[in-house]
């Protein structure tokens, strides 16, 4: 059985019934009630009610801590996200879902990122997906039958190795896993055309971020694109450009009006430009010497970024306490300290020049007390230890770079775990 309504097993109607029994507490402040919606997050879990309900408990979070049942009247995307962020909502298909397109050929993703928060561009999307399922909402009135998935057309022409900048990359996987936790079973299908000889790599980098069943709804057409897409969209709705008949008011082709095509940003816009950075020291390192810089940090799960030039080599040492251990909530973190270590790569480390400007350093909560010391190096591997015999269960910490690499190191002492280098600094 599909798991739809009318037609469901009668396994699927018992789970339908549990799912909605165990999450009474919160339908009030879900955007829908009705059989439809909920069967989109049973799905989506394979009808597993516990797994659902997690699902959708994060999701309530998720919309309270964005807003999202306001965001499309109370909140406005920066000028920038507006004018240079390609695509829009066009049409409709066979079967009345809306059509959004996704151009991605004039995206300038580092001018972007380099002018707006991480944080605008997930509003933004999130924003459109709201704007998405109210227009299924209203198709759904108008043609008596339930729309609630969105048609996507990704047009792929002009993706070069601009786009596959390791930050932007880094972006729109968060934003497809945004979309994977918070809008399960949001697509009907996904069209791929004008696809290059880079589309390969650039799909190895983000298909981890996607579940197995959107997958699936990748489309990549060929030569007939054109063919293709008015099999499924009228040609009335369906623009000129992207072979149907479909124009704005004054007869553009490419219906600017409902779709933007962004375009490169200018550095008037760069928030470097328009900030003035107030630094509260200026240290200089000299050949031999070592800076030494102290964080701490009060949350679990913190990021700390850096950036720094590629003369000179850092380390980092984090020190992790935790409280006494809460059956119901776990092991929480009360304090962290970390520090990072500078040195000139002249003096002591010449061959690591060519170490990437950016790192990222996870501290996770943990069992037990555990030092944990990391230096640049070659390798490729993530930072990951496997769990101790000494109790420290879940012992773990990631270190995202594309040349870094740890080896492990167990302590009978009252520390728990200890990475070092094998080329050491």
């Amino acid at each position: 059985m599909s798991g739809r309504v009318g037609e469901l097993s009668a396994k699927q109607a018992d789970s339908l019934t549990q799912f909605r029994y165990r999450i009474g507490d919160i339908l009030p402040e879900l955007p829908a009630q009705h059989d439809h919606y909920l069967l989109r997050w049973l799905r989506a879990r394979s009808f597993s009610v516990p797994k659902a309900e997690l699902m959708i408990r994060k999701h309530v979070e998720f919309r309270k801590n964005m807003k999202a049942d306001t965001i499309i009247s109370d909140w406005t995307p920066p000028e920038v996200i507006t004018r240079y962020v390609s695509g829009g909502m066009c049409g409709h298909d066979k079967d009345g879902n809306p059509i959004w397109y996704d151009v991605l050929g004039p995206l300038d993703p580092k001018g972007l990122l380099m002018s707006a928060s991480k944080q605008d561009f997930l509003r933004t999307k999130m924003r459109n997906m709201e704007m998405l399922q109210r227009e299924c909402q209203k198709q759904s009135e108008k043609l008596g039958v339930n729309v609630e998935s969105v048609t996507l057309i990704y047009d792929c022409e002009g993706l070069g190795f601009k786009h596959l900048w390791k930050p932007a990359i880094e972006t729109y996987g968060e934003i497809l896993t945004m979309f994977e936790d918070n809008y399960p079973e949001g697509l009907k299908r996904v069209f791929l055309i004008k696809a290059p000889k880079l589309f390969p790599m650039a799909y190895t980098l983000i298909k981890h971020f996607l579940s197995e069943e959107t997958r699936h709804k990748l489309i990549i057409l060929g030569g007939d694109w054109q063919e293709v897409l008015r099999k499924h969209v009228d040609a009335e709705q369906l623009p000129v450009v992207y072979g149907g008949t479909r124009t704005d008011p004054d007869g553009d082709p490419r219906c600017r009006t409902m779709i933007n095509y962004g375009g490169i940003v200018p550095r008037s816009y760069y928030i470097q430009n328009s900030i003035k950075v107030q630094y509260d020291t200026s240290v200089t390192v000299s050949r031999g010497a070592v800076l030494q810089l102290d964080y701490h940090v009060t949350a679990p799960c913190s990021l700390l970024r850096y950036v720094t030039n590629r003369k000179v080599v850092l380390c980092c040492h984090l020190v992790a306490f935790t409280g006494n251990l809460n059956p119901s909530l776990g092991v929480q973190l009360i304090t962290s300290r970390c520090s990072l270590f500078v040195y000139p790569c002249s003096s002591l480390a010449p061959r690591e020049h060519k170490m990437p400007p950016k790192h990222y350093f996870y501290i996770k909560p943990q069992h037990t007390r555990y030092f944990c010391k990391l230096h640049a190096t070659g390798g490729s591997s993530p930072a990951t230890g496997p769990t101790s015999a000494l109790g420290c269960t879940d012992a773990r910490r990631r270190v995202t770079s594309r040349r870094w690499r740890t080896c492990c190191r167990w302590s009978p002492a009252n520390v728990t775990m200890r990475t070092w280098c094998p080329r050491t600094i």
